[in-house]
């Protein structure tokens, strides 16, 4: 879990003046050459669009442990998640004596993108763990077929029109959660089937929420947001054999899936750029 505030932070106090050529940590530019300062996400826009779009609980620190490596004027392209130790010494640190290589989980990535959606930043896989326990809203529960032909197809078609192509794939039940989403990053969750095989796989699965995913759901279709490796390694952990799961689109799927190609980034960031 998250850990939560105690008590307050310590005041912060006007920094001794900085040494000529540098500025402190609220500035714009950093101490170390080549490196970028850590900034605290604060504003009152930027949080508010994060806890409306995804429904935050009251337990999850967006307020308090959330930074960035770009001042937010320049709109930062990815927010980390720190925690409550780290926080308390960053903003202790006003002349950067610490030199910060690389601080906190990515939770959030910009999502630039033609259409206008309510919330810019979509969540990050690799922050998934940390943010789902807390999100209330775009959460859809699919059924384990479903979730696994999306997995294999990467790309499927979620409106309801004269082909049935989406009836034919969804039931009515999930095509539901997902008319009940707002378009923009959602995260696909599945039903555990009903036997034991996944308990005794090279990876066990009791818990549903270690196998969901972020997806992008658009006007008529739902793309995957990771990279076919991430795809092919959960088809092999629920069972399926990930080299010959990826199936042929037919030209629909195939279609929907170009119309997302300009608004998902389907392959994730790589780690080392945390």
């Amino acid at each position: 879990g998250i850990p939560t505030e105690t008590s307050p932070l310590p005041a912060e106090t006007a920094p001794p003046s900085a040494a000529p050529g540098t500025t402190d940590r609220a500035g714009r530019r950093g101490r170390w050459v080549g490196i970028d300062p850590v900034f605290f996400v604060k504003s009152p826009e930027l949080l508010k669009s994060l806890e409306d779009f995804y429904g935050f609980q009251a337990g999850f620190p967006l307020h308090s442990q959330l930074v960035s490596r770009n001042p937010e004027d320049q709109k930062p392209k990815r927010l980390y998640l720190v925690s409550k130790g780290l926080s308390d010494v960053l903003r202790t640190d006003h002349l950067e004596k610490l030199k910060v290589i690389c601080a906190g989980v990515k939770c959030f990535e910009r999502q630039d993108k033609d259409e206008v959606v309510p919330c810019a930043y979509r969540l990050a896989q690799e922050g998934l763990q940390l943010t789902l326990p807390h999100i209330t809203k775009q959460k859809v529960n699919l059924k384990f077929g479903e979730y696994t032909q999306l997995l294999s197809a990467r790309a499927l078609p979620v409106k309801r029109d004269t082909s049935d192509a989406a009836t034919k794939i969804f039931c009515p039940e999930s095509l539901k959660q997902f008319d009940g989403c707002v378009p923009g990053c959602c995260v696909i969750i599945p039903e555990l089937p009903e036997t034991t095989d996944l308990l005794h796989s090279f990876a066990p699965v009791t818990n549903p929420e270690d196998l969901a995913i972020t997806c992008w759901l658009g006007k008529v279709s739902v793309s995957l947001m990771v990279s076919k490796a991430d795809a092919a390694q959960l088809l092999e952990r629920v069972g399926v054999d990930g080299r010959k799961a990826f199936v042929q689109p037919k030209p629909e799927s195939k279609r929907h899936e170009k119309e997302n190609e300009s608004i998902a980034n389907v392959e994730d960031v790589p780690s080392s750029e945390l």
